[in-house]
C-alpha cells in the first residue's frame, strides 16, 4: 500500500464516531473525501436511567457480564464515577464468574477502565454471545450493556434461556439532526459521482436505507451500491450482515475489524483498479476525477463520461452520435451541439500530455500529445 492508493477516488464516510481520523487516513492515501454520517449517538440521561440501573446492579452483583460496545462501556463506567460509584461497579464485574466482550471495541475498553474479559465474541457478533452463554446463564443474574438499540434484544434473548437480566441503556442510536449530509450521499450514489462508501457499523446502514425509503430512492440507492463501479467498505460481520439485507455484498472486508485495517484493505483492493495507457500516457479513471501521469484532474460528469468512452478505446474513432448516446443516456433530446461544447471544456481541463483529436466528419479519438 502506498500514499497514492486511493488518488483521484472520491470517498464517503457514513461514519460518526472517529470520522475525523477516518477521513485523515483516507486522505494521506490520496482519497478525495466527504463526511456523510447517518448515525449519532445520544447519550442517555444518567441521573434519569443509567445511575438508577448501576444502583441495582451493585445491589444484587452479576454472575454474568455482557458488554457490547465500547463507547457503551466507557460512557457507562464516566457515569458511575461521577457518582462515585466507578470503582465498586468495576469490583463488581470483575467478581462475575463471567465477563464477556461482543468484539475488540468492547473488549479494550473494558480492559481499559479495569475490567478483566473472560471470552470475547471472534465475530463482534450478538447471536456468537449468546451461543457461548446458552449453557451458562440458566438461574444466574446477568447485567447485558445494551448498544444503542431500541429494544433489548439481547437481554430478552439470555431471558428466554433462564437468566434473570438486568438490562443496561446508556445511550441510543439516531439519525443525525442535519439531513442534507445524507442527502448529498444519496444523491452522488444515484449519480454515479463516488467511487467509494464506507460503513463501520450496522445502525448506518439501516439509516441510510430508511432515509433513501423516505426519499422514495431506496432501490435506486441499493442498485448503486451493488454496482460494480462502487466499491463498498465495511467493517465487522455485523455490518456486512446488515448491508446483505439490502442485498449488498461488501468489496472490502477486513480480516480485523479494526478502523485503520479497513482504511488499509481499501487502499491495497483499489490499488488494484485498471489503469488505460495512451501512448505513453498513462490514466486512471475515478468517478469524478481522472489520474494522468499521477495529476489529478477533477472533472464534472458529462466531460467525466465522454473522457471514459474515449479512453475505453484509446486512439479508436468516437462517433458524436454515439457518444451522446452513451453519455446523455438520460436525455435524449440534445444534439451534436451538446457534445462539441463538453468535448471543448474537456480539452481545456486536461494536462498537455493528452490530447481530444477531432476527425473530421467521424468524430473524436484519444490520444497522446506525444505521439
Amino acid at each position: 500500500m502506498s500514499a497514492s492508493d486511493l488518488l483521484g477516488l472520491t470517498v464517503a464516510v457514513t461514519a460518526d464516531r472517529r470520522a475525523d481520523e477516518q477521513l485523515a487516513l483516507l486522505g494521506r492515501l490520496g482519497a478525495g473525501t466527504f463526511h456523510a454520517p447517518m448515525i449519532r449517538t445520544v447519550p442517555l440521561a444518567a441521573a434519569d436511567t443509567v445511575i438508577p440501573v448501576t444502583r441495582k446492579v451493585l445491589a444484587e452483583p452479576p454472575d454474568v457480564v455482557v458488554l457490547t460496545t465500547g463507547v457503551g462501556v466507557r460512557t457507562w463506567i464516566d457515569a458511575a464515577e461521577a457518582v462515585g460509584l466507578a470503582d465498586r461497579l468495576v469490583d463488581a464485574m470483575n467478581r462475575a464468574e463471567h465477563v464477556v466482550t461482543r468484539g475488540p471495541k468492547a473488549m479494550a475498553a473494558a480492559l481499559t477502565c479495569g475490567v478483566e474479559v473472560s471470552w470475547d465474541a471472534p465475530g463482534a457478533l450478538s447471536a456468537e454471545i449468546v451461543d457461548y452463554l446458552a449453557d451458562r446463564v440458566s438461574g444466574k443474574r446477568v447485567v447485558v450493556q445494551r448498544d444503542g438499540s431500541a429494544k433489548a434484544d439481547l437481554a430478552d434473548t439470555l431471558g428466554e434461556l433462564g437468566a434473570q437480566v438486568v438490562d443496561v441503556p446508556v445511550y441510543r442510536w439516531g439519525t443525525p439532526p442535519d439531513g442534507e449530509p445524507a442527502d448529498r450521499l444519496i444523491e452522488a450514489l444515484v449519480a454515479g459521482t463516488i467511487d467509494a462508501v464506507t460503513f463501520t457499523s450496522p445502525p448506518a446502514v439501516v439509516n441510510l436505507a430508511s432515509i433513501a425509503s423516505e426519499r422514495g430512492v431506496l432501490e435506486q440507492v441499493c442498485s448503486a451500491l451493488s454496482d460494480e463501479s462502487l466499491t463498498v467498505a465495511a467493517l465487522g460481520e455485523a455490518t456486512c450482515a446488515a448491508l446483505a439485507e439490502l442485498g449488498v455484498d461488501a468489496d472490502v472486508v477486513p480480516s480485523r475489524p479494526r478502523l485503520g485495517a479497513l482504511v488499509r484493505a481499501l487502499g491495497d483492493y483499489s490499488a488494484q483498479r485498471p489503469t488505460v495507457t495512451v501512448g505513453r500516457v498513462m490514466l486512471r479513471l475515478g468517478a469524478a476525477a481522472v489520474v494522468v501521469d499521477g495529476e489529478v484532474v477533477e472533472l464534472p460528469p458529462r466531460e467525466m463520461g465522454v473522457l471514459a468512452e474515449l479512453a475505453a478505446q484509446p486512439g479508436a474513432v468516437r462517433a458524436k452520435a454515439e457518444l451522446r448516446r452513451k453519455v446523455w443516456a438520460d436525455a435524449p433530446d440534445v444534439d451534436d451541439h451538446a457534445v462539441e461544447v463538453t468535448v471543448g471544456r474537456l480539452r481545456r481541463r486536461l494536462p498537455d500530455s493528452l490530447a481530444v483529436q477531432t476527425v473530421p466528419r467521424r468524430g473524436y479519438r484519444l490520444i497522446a500529445s506525444l505521439d
